[in-house]
């Protein structure tokens, strides 16, 4: 709880707005997802952006800390900066959304799916897990293949400048939260 206390804290600090159903998505067990929100200039086609925001698992060899997924978290925020600093309304809804319980079983994800808290159909889930596990100079992204074309021209135009070899796989991994979007 204190996570997502710190984390509503941030997006108020940094002026991301929550969802008109409110900042956080309490889903029982007192776990709760945290959602901030950049309205769109036009209506129907929302972009959703997250990472789960625990990292306490059943001690299963789980990556804990830093990379799984405090790495996660603090993207999403950078991104989330750097589109308030942008001063620009992106054309489609941007929805960022830290999920509660992944290690328990992808619990924050699916409330989140069966409680959608926007009308505007999610035409695309960027899932932030584990940034930090990746070579200097590599970023893997998995499901990259998922998106046909746009999706692909997406990727080439941000990689552009930015020294990063992009290593694009079809591979779409059922153990985070991205799963419960498909």
């Amino acid at each position: 709880l204190l996570a997502s206390e710190w984390l509503a804290a941030e997006l108020d600090a940094i002026g991301i707005p929550a969802p008109s159903t409110g900042r956080m998505q309490d889903f029982g067990g007192g776990m709760r997802n945290v959602l901030g929100e950049i309205p769109g200039r036009e209506p129907g086609e929302a972009i959703v952006i997250g990472a789960h925001l625990d990292h306490i698992g059943p001690g299963n060899g789980i990556y804990n800390g830093a990379d799984d997924n405090a790495s996660g978290t603090g993207a999403i925020l950078e991104i989330a900066k750097a589109f308030v600093a942008s001063g620009k309304q992106p054309r489609r809804r941007v929805v960022f959304v830290w999920f509660d319980g992944e290690e328990r079983g992808l619990l924050g994800s699916a409330a989140f799916v069966k409680n959608i808290p926007f009308a505007d159909e999610t035409v695309v889930m960027i899932n932030l897990d584990m940034v930090g596990m990746l070579k200097r100079d590599t970023l893997k992204i998995y499901g990259a293949t998922t998106g046909g074309a746009v999706l692909d021209g997406w990727l080439e135009a941000a990689k552009e400048g930015s020294g990063l070899l992009l290593e694009k796989s079809e591979i779409v991994n059922s153990n985070s939260d991205h799963a419960n979007f498909y």
